[in-house]
C-alpha cells in the first residue's frame, strides 16, 4: 500500500520540520512548502493526497489560499493550523471549509 503523500505549508522552518517528523511517524510521506508561492510549485508538479496549511503567512495568509485550493484542487483535505487563538480566525476558516 502506498503511503499518503502530504503537503506542510508553513512559514516557520522548526514547525514544518515537526510536522513533518510527526506525519512519517505515523506512516505519512511529506514535503514542507514554505510560503504560499512554493505550495503552489509544489501543487502543480505533484499529487498530494491531503495539506496541512498554517494560517498565519507573510504575504498571501492561509484563508486566501485555501479559497484558491478549493477552487482549483476541490477535493483535496486542507488541515489548517495556527498558533494564534483567536475565535475570528476559526470562524474565518471553518466558514471557508
Amino acid at each position: 500500500m502506498m503511503k499518503k503523500h502530504i503537503l506542510v505549508v508553513d512559514d516557520e522552518p522548526m514547525l514544518g520540520k515537526l510536522y513533518q517528523a510527526l506525519l512519517e511517524n505515523y506512516g505519512y510521506t511529506s514535503e514542507i512548502a514554505g510560503n504560499s508561492e512554493e505550495a503552489w510549485t509544489n501543487l502543480a508538479q505533484k499529487n498530494y493526497d491531503a495539506l496541512l496549511l498554517d494560517y498565519m503567512m507573510p504575504g498571501i495568509n492561509g484563508l486566501t489560499v485555501l479559497q484558491h485550493i478549493q477552487q482549483q484542487y476541490p477535493f483535496l483535505p486542507v488541515v489548517m493550523i495556527t498558533g494564534h487563538i483567536d475565535e475570528q480566525i476559526r470562524t474565518k476558516a471553518l466558514k471557508s471549509g
